[in-house]
């Protein structure tokens, strides 16, 4: 323990070489250590510094077969991501996702998972499915307050529609109102006011439509 505290310090100390010897040492010495996922977690972090991405989601992963806390594993997962798609490893990247998903721990970020899943997609060159999955995700946790995750996805919806080819443009902005009205049916206000928020920015949104849309963000 007082070991892997140490080099902790030289983390904090951004002496990131000592600090990576040193947990190499440790893991080394101590592989059934208590602290093992966090030490990988730790080296994970030495590696991503250093720009070695591989090396960096072989730890990430080591550390989430562990016992993290919910904290510690949510901060892994999306560094992981974060690694996988700057290699443009976007299977890779799915898959981890996926397991991300369907294990569920309680206070997982689930929305940002599902961020995470449609802009891979996304950048496979599968642009439709992107808007597709992000549309479903919406969808299924949009009503909910507390998942700021889905604020996140309906801006980078808004801003993928912007880069895309004029038929995928309109048929994900068609998607959007489509929404609104299920949402509005099922006076569901929450999601419906999400919506209204980035329609505002819609290319074909009328004067009337954004003053109508503001009003009712005003009013809630």
């Amino acid at each position: 323990d007082a070991a892997f505290r140490s080099y902790s310090c030289l983390f904090g100390l951004s002496r990131f070489r000592e600090a990576g010897i040193g947990l190499r040492l440790f893991l080394d010495r101590y592989p059934d250590s208590k602290l093992k996922s966090e030490a990988h977690l730790m080296l994970g972090d030495v590696y991503g510094t250093g720009g070695e991405l591989k090396a960096a989601v072989t730890n990430y992963t080591e550390a989430l077969a562990g016992d993290l806390n919910i904290e510690l594993y949510n901060y892994t997962s999306f560094r992981m991501a974060e690694m996988l798609n700057e290699m443009r490893d976007y299977d890779g990247l799915l898959a981890h996702l996926q397991t991300y998903i369907e294990r569920n721990r309680p206070d997982s970020n689930l929305p940002m998972a599902l961020f995470w899943t449609g802009n891979a997609y996304w950048e496979k060159g599968e642009q439709e499915r992107a808007l597709g999955f992000y549309r479903d995700s919406i969808a299924k946790y949009g009503r909910d307050r507390k998942a700021l995750g889905i604020d996140t996805i309906l801006e980078e919806w808004v801003g993928k529609l912007k880069t895309s080819k004029p038929a995928i443009a309109t048929e994900g902005w068609r998607a959007m109102h489509v929404l609104l009205g299920e949402s509005r049916g099922a006076s569901d206000k929450t999601l419906a006011l999400r919506l209204e928020r980035v329609l505002i920015y819609e290319p074909g949104a009328t004067p009337e439509d954004v003053a109508a849309y503001r009003k009712d963000i005003i009013s809630a």
